[in-house]
């Protein structure tokens, strides 16, 4: 009975034990390098294979996909065991994640390009792929861009910044940290109209109104004296641009009519 009962026990432990699995890919840094020698885009495998409950079946269908992709991709993996630290992460990829198991893509150079994650990433690896693949046909010309931008300075930069940035999903766009960073500090004053576009969430463009309205970065304006018409002009000159109006960003158009309500009401 107590053997009976030992085994009963021991049992979930090994299942679980024989569920884990683990991908054969390169790890980050080595995947990296190889993509970049090759000048093809890298697509990181990111699982957990201590704990992910369907490890096993998931590994093997990430196998076959990068056998059937191996011409367009090269394919990495990084493993998130329990307890791997926060700054381990951070490390190896500098990228904000929602939902794991997730998939990351990165242009020849390394720049993020797009990360779907979650459900689709588990039940769906081929319709992933089938954007991920289109998004390769842009790596390269991305790539090119990233590397132009790093090199010049001011507007110059962000433009061309921009210019890689509207080659990716505006969801992805906005999260490209390396581009969205030489926007914000090549061009603070958005000459180019990128900074709203791609390098300024939600908060921030609450801040740059409040600046204004305040009367300037140091401005201590207040009440009726606050400048309401130059705030308002701000917001609907970022409005009124082309980029704006196209229908892939009408997310962020909405952030800023959101913006025009705050500058209108505050008149009121």
């Amino acid at each position: 009975m107590k053997h009976i009962l030992l085994s009963t026990m021991l049992l979930p432990g090994a299942v679980m034990v024989s569920q884990a699995a683990t991908l054969s890919f390169p790890e980050v840094p080595a995947a990296k390098e190889q993509a970049a020698k090759e000048g093809k885009p890298c697509l990181v495998v990111w699982y957990g294979s201590d704990w992910q409950a369907d490890s096993r079946a998931f590994c093997k269908a990430w196998e076959n996909v990068a056998k059937e992709h191996a011409s367009t991709f090269v394919f990495g993996q990084f493993d998130d065991k329990t307890g791997l630290k926060v700054d381990v992460r951070k490390k190896v990829l500098p990228i904000e994640h929602y939902n794991l198991p997730a998939v990351v893509l990165l242009a020849p150079n390394g720049t993020f390009m797009a990360e779907y994650d979650g459900a689709q990433v588990s039940k769906n690896p081929d319709k992933v792929m089938k954007k991920l693949t289109k998004l390769a046909a842009k790596a390269k010309e991305f790539s090119e861009l990233a590397d132009k931008a790093a090199k010049l300075s001011g507007p110059d930069a962000a433009k061309v910044a921009g210019q890689a940035l509207e080659l990716l999903p505006a969801q992805f766009a906005v999260r490209c940290g390396a581009l969205t960073n030489i926007i914000r500090k090549q061009d603070p004053e958005d000459t180019t109209g990128y900074k709203a576009l791609f390098a300024m969430d939600h908060l921030a463009m609450y801040g740059e109104i409040k600046g204004i309205l305040n009367g300037g970065k140091d401005g201590k304006l207040s009440g009726k004296d606050r400048k309401f018409a130059d705030a308002e002009a701000y917001v609907r000159k970022v409005l009124d641009a082309d980029l704006m109006k196209q229908k892939k960003y009408r997310h962020r158009r909405q952030q800023w009519l959101a913006g025009l309500a705050y500058v209108l009401r505050e008149r009121i």
